[in-house]
């Protein structure tokens, strides 16, 4: 087995991308077009990343799709933007632009792929979700064999129905975690409806212990330092997406097996990657 390096990155806070190599175990297969992107109902820059997967034989990483014409259209037909290319392999609306919510979209990226003369039409689809809300956060410190923790505790009311979420995490204004690392994704399974009175949903390290861990295994904070809670409700396919990625990233499953067509898309033509929307719920708590 040879590994093909596949390109992610995080593109829903544009002038911070969040971006990491995945190595991924796969028999030889084409190289097939990889698309990732976001829409949200804040009033931002949109931004759509596509690269060009490497060749089973090839030795370097996965290459930019520079030329390719990019548009987001609202399927009601109110809205429809076009994404210019602003460096290679990433596009953005030409102005800051907000999706609404419970309003589905469609990414079109036009393309000639296979080189034939002939432009291939990717076309994936996503519906912006009601936002979950947060009603407060609080932090809780705890020891555990002899090491500090800060526990982040949230109070909200969760939705009857089936639900899947996203969280992140931001430090100081700045985004600490990254898609396949970091995220958290859960589902309401043993939550449903109930009003959240205090679920953990992450223990950061106290930084002044930062010597006794693994700083590639852990996120850490001080006292003074601001954290911003993000929870969003996703589809269900994104939710498999990050999970099917985590487990491959960690060696539990092969990422793709022969093609790259294993791990859940929502692309047409073969394409790999995925086009979410979701609208962000955010709190923050100042570390005592």
């Amino acid at each position: 087995m040879r590994s093909l390096t596949l390109y992610l990155s995080l593109l829903a806070i544009p002038s911070i991308s969040c971006t990491e190599y995945i190595d991924i175990e796969t028999t030889d297969s084409d190289s097939v077009i990889a698309i990732y992107g976001v829409i949200t109902n804040e009033t931002a820059y949109q931004w759509i990343e596509i690269s060009r997967s490497s060749s089973y034989f090839d030795t370097v990483p996965n290459l930019f799709v520079t030329g390719a014409n990019v548009t987001i259209t609202s399927l009601d037909g109110k809205e429809s933007w076009t994404l210019k290319e602003r460096a290679k392999g990433l596009y953005r609306t030409e102005r800051r632009v907000a999706g609404r919510v419970e309003s589905s979209y469609k990414l079109n990226v036009s393309y000639d792929f296979n080189n034939d003369g002939v432009p291939e039409e990717y076309d994936a689809s996503a519906t912006i979700l009601k936002p979950f809300q947060i009603d407060s956060l609080k932090i809780n410190s705890m020891y555990l064999l002899g090491r500090h923790y800060f526990n982040i505790l949230l109070y909200a009311p969760e939705p009857l129905g089936t639900d899947y979420y996203l969280c992140k995490f931001y430090i100081n204004g700045g985004l600490a975690t990254a898609l396949i690392k970091w995220y958290i994704v859960i589902n309401d399974k043993l939550i449903d409806g109930a009003y959240l009175n205090g679920l953990l949903i992450y223990s950061f390290s106290d930084q002044n212990k930062e010597g006794e861990y693994d700083p590639g295994k852990v996120l850490f904070v001080k006292s003074g330092d601001t954290i911003t809670v993000e929870v969003n409700r996703i589809d269900k396919g994104y939710y498999d997406f990050i999970l099917q990625c985590k487990n491959s990233r960690d060696g539990e499953t092969p990422f793709f097996g022969g093609p790259p067509a294993n791990i859940v898309t929502n692309f047409s033509l073969g394409a790999v990657g995925y086009f979410s929307a979701y609208s962000p719920a955010r709190k923050s708590i100042i570390v005592p």
